[in-house]
């Protein structure tokens, strides 16, 4: 009973998330497209919770493998789209990729490797979106994706601390280690991100990310 709250408690705080950005969007108090990167951001946080909510996986996964098709189904009727015209599944892959993770990530240290890839993701991405839209005058392109050297810088910080923050709480070790890995693995999810198509990036930057940290750790 107590993993069915946990459900009951994912559920409710992504639905608040959801509601709080459509109203802030609403009333003029940030954009549409800065209300859609903050659900981003949030919404990914929420993977660390999850390790404490649940003692398994299959259930931990509920709520993820729901909001794939909830977030498909919305996706196309163009519910919380937050204005924008042009479709985008990156909402639909990144609860697939929680539940990739989450599924072959649970166990004990393997949990490093769905924290690295997912709050990598969560805290890149929004911080890269939004400085790059900001900031971005430095502009580039690496397989016909338009990025900024600002967004990247941006990318390549959250991406980072997501890994910093993973290895503080999964793997506490030395922090030249912890500081050179988390290192690596922003630097490759910072180019896999601008190489990535749109919306893929859902995919491959945290799947990238985690597989990367599972070869560098050794485990």
């Amino acid at each position: 009973m107590e993993e069915g709250w946990g459900v009951l408690l994912s559920f409710a705080y992504v639905m608040a998330i959801l509601s709080l950005a459509k109203g802030a969007e609403g009333k003029g108090w940030v954009s549409p497209f800065t209300a859609r990167k903050l659900v981003h951001l949030f919404v990914g946080s929420w993977v660390l919770p999850t390790f404490f909510l649940f003692d398994h996986w299959f259930i931990a996964i509920v709520p993820p493998f729901s909001f794939v098709w909830v977030n498909l189904y919305l996706e196309r009727k163009r519910f919380f789209s937050f204005g924008t015209t042009d479709r985008n599944f990156g909402a639909v892959y990144f609860p697939i990729s929680f539940v990739i993770l989450l599924t072959f990530c649970w166990e004990g240290p393997l949990r490093l490797f769905a924290s690295v890839g997912i709050l990598g993701m969560a805290w890149g991405d929004p911080l890269a979106a939004l400085a790059g839209k900001r900031w971005g005058r430095h502009r580039y392109r690496l397989g016909g994706a338009e990025k900024s050297l600002e967004g990247s810088a941006m990318m390549w910080g959250g991406t980072f601390l997501g890994g910093l923050v993973s290895f503080l709480l999964f793997q506490p070790g030395p922090l030249q280690g912890t500081l050179a890995y988390s290192g690596i693995v922003a630097t490759v999810a910072t180019l896999v991100e601008a190489v990535s198509g749109r919306g893929m990036d859902n995919l491959t930057v945290p799947l990238g990310s985690a597989a990367l940290c599972y070869f560098l750790v050794g485990f």
